[in-house]
C-alpha cells in the first residue's frame, strides 16, 4: 500500500469514528420529557411512544442494513443522518402526541439505516490499516497502537501463519473500544449543552439537537467507500434477507456471539428509567440528579478507557463475564440496601454499559463476512431490542410497587442469563 492510500484510509477511519462519536448522544435529552408534558403527553403517551419508537427501529433495523451492505453503506449513513436532521427540524414544531408519535417514527426510520454502518466501515478501514508493509506509518497512525503490535508478536511466536490476521483482529478491537471511548465523551458534552439550551427553549434544544446528524451528513459524505457489497443469491430481496438471517444464526460461533451481544447490552438498557427514582428515593435533591447521570455517563467513559487497555488481552468468555459480576454486584446490592451510601454502585452499571459497547460488537464483526457486516450487527441490535421491549415493561411494572424489585428483576433476568452465554463463549471451537 502506497503512502498515499495509508493517508487515505486513516483519514476515512478518523471521518467514522468522528461521524459516530458525534451522532451517539441528543442535545435535548436532558429537556424531552418536561417538553413532553408541556404538550399535554402523559406519562402513559410517553412510555406508548418510545415503545412504537423501538418497535419501528426493530422493523427497519435489518432491511436496512441489509440495503446498506447490498448498494452503498456511506450512503445509508448519509441518507440516515440528513433525514434525522430534517426530522428535528420538524419535531421542534409539534404540538400533540399524534404529531410526537409521527416524528419518533421517522427518526425511527432514518436511525435505522446507519446504525449496523458504522461498525462495518470501522472494520473494513481498520483492516486495511493493516495492509500496508512500513509499519513505522502503522505506529505513527497511533501510538497506543505499539500494544496491539505487541500482542501480534506474542500470537506470532504462538501461531506463525495467523499474524496478519490477528493483527487485523486486534486493530479492529482497539479502533472499536476508542470509538466507544469517544462516543461517550461526546454525549457528555452534548448533554452539557443541553441543559442550558433547554432552559432557554425547549423547541430550540430539539431543533440544534439536529446538528449532530447534519455533521455527521457531511462527514459521510466525505468518506471513500471501498468496502465489498453484498452480492444477492436469490433475485427476491425479502428471501435473500431471510438467507443472510438463517445463515448467520446457523453459525455456532456467531450465533452465540449474537447472543451475548443482546445479553450484554441490554442489562444495563431498562433499568436506567428507573435511575432518576432510585436517585430521588435515597434523598438526592432533584436539582442534582442531572449531574448524577453526567457521573454515569462518565463511568461509562471509564469502562470504556478499561476496554481500550484490555480488549487484546481477554478472551471472548471473560470480555462478556466482567461486566456480568459487575451488574450482579451492583443490582445485588442495591436490592438488598438501597440507601445514600449504596446508590453510588449503580456507577458500575455505567461501566458495564462504556465495557460492552467496545467489546461485544467487534466479537460478532469477526465472524461475520465482510459483505454481510452491517445486516449483521443490524441483526444483532434487532435481538437486542427484543429483549428490551419485555423487559422495560416487567421492570417497569415492578419499579410501579417498590424500586427494590425493579433492581432485582434486572438481577433474575440477566445474571443467570449472562453466565449462561459466558459458559456458551467459553465452548466455542
Amino acid at each position: 500500500m502506497s503512502n498515499q492510500n495509508f493517508q487515505s484510509t486513516r483519514r476515512n477511519l478518523r471521518l467514522v469514528m468522528l461521524e459516530s462519536a458525534i451522532t451517539a448522544g441528543l442535545l435535548a435529552m436532558p429537556i424531552m420529557t418536561p417538553f413532553f408534558k408541556s404538550i399535554g403527553m402523559t406519562q402513559a403517551n410517553i412510555s406508548l411512544n418510545q415503545a412504537i419508537f423501538t418497535l419501528v427501529v426493530s422493523l427497519i433495523n435489518f432491511p436496512a442494513g441489509w440495503l446498506a451492505d447490498r448498494f452503498s453503506r456511506k450512503w445509508a449513513n448519509i441518507i440516515g443522518d440528513f433525514g434525522a436532521f430534517m426530522t428535528f427540524l420538524i419535531y421542534s414544531q409539534a404540538n400533540d402526541f399524534l404529531s410526537v408519535v409521527c416524528c419518533e417514527v421517522a427518526l425511527g426510520f432514518f436511525m435505522a439505516l446507519s446504525q449496523g454502518v458504522d461498525m462495518a466501515l470501522l472494520k473494513h478501514f481498520a483492516e486495511r490499516l493493516m495492509q500496508t508493509n512500513q509499519p513505522q506509518q502503522r505506529l505513527r497512525a497511533n501510538i497506543s497502537l505499539r500494544r496491539v503490535f505487541a500482542v501480534s508478536r506474542k500470537n506470532h511466536e504462538a501461531a506463525p501463519q495467523s499474524t496478519h490476521s490477528s493483527a487485523s483482529r486486534n486493530t479492529f478491537f482497539f479502533y472499536s473500544a476508542q470509538l466507544s471511548l469517544w462516543q461517550h465523551v461526546c454525549t457528555i458534552l452534548i448533554l452539557l449543552l443541553g441543559g442550558p439550551i433547554g432552559a432557554i427553549s425547549f423547541r430550540l434544544a430539539i431543533a440544534l439537537s439536529g446538528v449532530s446528524y447534519l455533521i455527521g451528513a457531511i462527514c459521510s459524505y466525505l468518506i471513500q467507500d471501498d468496502s465489498p457489497k453484498l452480492q444477492p443469491v436469490h433475485r427476491n430481496p425479502i428471501r435473500d434477507m431471510g438467507r443472510v438471517i438463517r445463515v448467520a444464526l446457523n453459525r455456532p460461533r456467531l450465533r452465540i456471539r449474537l447472543i451475548a451481544y443482546a445479553v450484554g447490552r441490554e442489562m444495563t438498557h431498562s433499568i436506567i428509567w428507573v435511575f432518576t427514582p432510585l436517585l430521588l428515593a435515597v434523598g438526592v435533591p432533584l436539582q442534582f440528579t442531572a449531574f448524577a447521570w453526567v457521573v454515569n455517563n462518565l463511568c461509562c467513559i471509564f469502562g470504556a478507557k478499561l476496554a481500550v487497555k484490555w480488549t487484546n488481552r481477554l478472551t471472548p468468555q471473560q470480555k462478556l463475564l466482567l461486566p456480568v459480576i459487575l451488574m450482579g454486584l451492583s443490582m445485588g446490592t442495591l436490592t438488598v440496601a438501597l440507601n445514600i451510601c449504596t446508590i453510588w454502585l449503580y456507577g458500575l452499571m455505567g461501566v458495564v454499559r462504556g465495557w460492552t459497547g467496545a467489546t461485544l460488537l467487534p466479537l460478532i464483526e469477526e465472524e461475520t463476512p465482510p459483505t454481510e457486516q452491517a445486516s449483521v450487527v443490524s441483526l444483532a441490535k434487532v435481538l437486542g431490542q427484543l429483549i428490551y421491549i419485555p423487559t422495560t415493561m416487567l421492570v417497569g411494572v415492578m419499579a410501579d410497587y417498590n424500586l427494590r424489585l425493579a433492581t432485582l428483576t434486572t438481577l433474575l433476568l440477566f445474571f443467570p442469563a449472562g453466565i449462561l452465554v459466558s459458559w456458551g463463549l467459553g465452548r466455542e471451537k
